[in-house]
């Protein structure tokens, strides 16, 4: 890989990092007091809190796989990924994309448990817990090809 296209790739991953901040500190505390789907009444207040600290966490995940991209995309460009430490970028990686899908199931079942919620908000949850299983499953699949393409490259390497 390039230089100027790990530039690019990094600028591009921290202006997603910076985003998904913004949004975290500033929409969804918006969003959070504008639930129209929660009654204004001051005993669900409770059920806000919740659903943005649910929220929240989410999107954290979202950052710390991006964070995690970022070692990786050094490590292509250096020639260094068929190496040992690559694996715990990936499987950090990996948990935090399934921590996601957990976090969007356990928001999902708080929201129909409560009866809290429009079918838009649950369609967009079992989106992305759907979506959040399956690229994980592929994070699995890719962290297996990487395995045994570093057990290739260590075999190679002891033979030249």
């Amino acid at each position: 890989m390039s230089r100027p296209l790990e530039y690019l790739l990094k600028t591009l991953l921290v202006i997603l990092v910076l985003a998904i901040a913004v949004i975290q500190a500033l929409v969804l505390p918006a969003l959070a007091y504008g639930m129209s789907w929660l009654p204004e009444q001051s005993p669900y207040d409770w059920a806000r809190v919740t659903v943005l600290v649910a929220a929240i966490l989410i999107l954290a995940c979202g950052q710390i796989a991006l964070v995690c991209v970022w070692p990786l995309l050094t490590k292509v460009r250096r020639g260094t990924v068929f190496s040992a430490t690559s694996f715990r970028w990936v499987n950090a990686l990996i948990a935090a994309v399934f921590a996601s899908a957990a976090l969007g199931a356990a928001l999902l079942v708080f929201l129909d448990r409560f009866g809290f919620g429009t079918p838009l908000v649950g369609i967009g949850l079992v989106i992305l817990i759907v979506g959040g299983v399956a690229l994980a499953l592929l994070l699995v699949v890719m962290r297996a090809l990487l395995r045994q393409a570093t057990e290739q490259h260590d075999e190679l390497a002891q033979v030249v």
